[in-house]
């Protein structure tokens, strides 16, 4: 029952793992798992927000004067938290703090608070409580908490240079957060140098302007400043790819959002682009068929590949896109195998599209080397995107 429970609900299916966490307790309620199994079903009451329950459950444990009564706490103050009782939560966190015996304990709960803090907008004591948790030395948690002061100062108050450095710190720790503050910090960096290319009207600016809009779009989340970009590049390079690109992006967005205005973009791009890939992905897009595609010489075609060990935009799908954006505020979600912690908003990256089925073979190997460009840092090797420990979670 105890196995099974725990691969339910590794898995996400809290109402299985619930059921056989509870046929545990009925067979073995005083089996040496049970508090385990108590503390695991908070947190699936509290994963399908079930809060006001799971603070009921939990609140039995939490009279344990140790470990127990400490996780216990940690769980009731974090569904105080999702439930917008921030001074209860405050409050829970704040008597783990002071009665918790183990180092690791304690900087959890200040993590937690500051989480609380934030979300009531308090950012400097947010930071405060996460370098006072810093301070107790604990080497599991130092990677967090660096990747979560980066965020803040990213996110909250838009200071990029030092949010990089607390990334580029949370990168030493090796901890399950190295891999998100390596790729944000890799993101940040893009932006300043695609910026200082556009300012300094050097090389293939309609090229760069692309490339902070896509970094701004699928890296950081900034949905706004992309859109802004895309539209300045389609009306300032009406006759470049990328201005096809950013249209293509712009209608695929707008069409996600079920805005009706996609369409004049699909038309743009069929009007200016005519008997390319790019006007083929807006026909198909308009219910049209595609039409032939005519190639430009290679020797003429603008430049499609960054420079080797750029950052790049990801492999593009049939529209040249990765996808919908991830709007503003929702984190990208833990790597594999790192549970997020209860209320975080999870949100995968969508798989690949296939180009256009319509495409004869011919056509379709055309098509696929025309719209080919820089790849993304691979999620394997140097630091990259990555996670939360045991209860943590990936941004707010």
């Amino acid at each position: 029952h105890y196995l099974a429970a725990r691969i339910a609900f590794e898995n996400g299916d809290c109402l299985t793992a619930i059921d056989s966490y509870s046929a545990y307790l009925e067979a073995y309620p005083e089996g040496k798992r049970a508090d385990k199994v108590r503390l695991a079903l908070g947190d699936c009451l509290v994963k399908l927000g079930m809060y006001r329950e799971a603070i009921e459950d939990l609140q039995p444990l939490a009279a344990d004067p140790g470990r127990t009564g400490a996780l216990a706490m940690l769980r009731i103050g974090r569904a105080h938290r999702m439930l917008g009782e921030v001074d209860d939560a405050e409050g829970v966190f704040s008597r783990v703090l002071e009665d918790a015996a183990e180092d690791t304990l304690r900087a959890r709960a200040g993590i937690e608070q500051a989480l609380a803090c934030l979300d009531d907008g308090r950012l400097e004591e947010a930071i405060r409580m996460l370098e006072a948790a810093d301070s107790l030395g604990n080497r599991k948690l130092a990677g967090e908490i660096g990747y979560r002061i980066g965020l803040i100062y990213e996110r909250e108050l838009g200071d990029f240079d030092t949010a990089i450095t607390f990334y580029d710190e949370s990168v030493k720790k090796k901890s399950p957060y190295a891999r998100a503050a390596g790729r944000r910090s890799k993101a940040l960096k893009n932006v300043g140098k695609y910026k200082e290319e556009i300012a300094a009207g050097t090389g293939d600016v309609a090229k760069a302007r692309y490339l902070l809009a896509e970094t701004y779009f699928y890296d950081l989340g900034m949905r706004d400043e992309a859109l802004e970009e895309f539209v300045a590049l389609a009306d300032s390079f009406p006759e470049s790819e990328y201005a096809a690109r950013s249209m293509l992006a712009l209608a695929e967005y707008l069409e996600d959002e079920g805005d009706t205005t996609a369409a004049s973009y699909y038309e743009r791009v069929i009007d200016g682009f005519p008997r390319t890939p790019y006007a083929n992905v807006a026909r198909l897009a308009l219910g049209m068929p595609p039409v032939d595609v005519v190639m430009e010489d290679a020797s003429s075609a603008p430049p499609d590949s960054a420079a080797a060990g750029e950052v790049g935009p990801p492999e593009p799908g049939a529209s040249g896109l990765q996808g919908p954006p991830v709007p503003a505020g929702v984190p990208e979600g833990p790597p594999p195998g790192v549970e997020p912690a209860v209320g975080d908003s999870v949100r995968a990256a969508p798989p690949g599209v296939e180009p256009p089925p319509a495409l004869s073979d011919s056509a379709r190997a055309r098509y696929e080397k025309y719209m080919k460009y820089s790849p993304a840092p691979s999620d394997s090797g140097s630091p990259d995107v990555g996670a939360p420990d045991e209860q943590g979670e990936e941004g707010r």
